[in-house]
């Protein structure tokens, strides 16, 4: 009777045990899964970041390749290499009119 007392008294105290370390170990799965997900966010944020400023940047190395376009164009009309009608037409085709 005695020893059934203390198995049941140990076994108690083991399954105690069992369930704070349960417990412990879904408390650390929860913050892990926290910061799977902020890190994911982070990078998410960081890829949309990088895209818009590559976007950027071509849209702005367009531009600048217009602009001179234009200027060479122009300078071809000055020296009488091209017409005026010529350059208007080029233009046009650049500007996407």
């Amino acid at each position: 009777m005695v020893l059934t007392i203390l198995i049941a008294v140990v076994a108690g105290k083991i399954q105690k045990k069992a369930q704070k370390a349960e417990a412990e170990n879904f408390a650390a799965h929860q913050v892990a899964q926290q910061e799977a997900a902020r890190q994911t966010e982070e990078l998410r944020q960081q890829q949309e970041n990088l895209r818009t400023a590559q976007m950027a940047a071509a849209q702005k190395q367009q531009e600048l390749g217009t602009a001179a376009a234009l200027k060479a164009y122009k300078e071809l009309l000055d020296s009488g290499v091209i017409t005026q009608e010529d350059f208007d037409a080029k233009k046009k085709e650049l500007l996407g009119m």
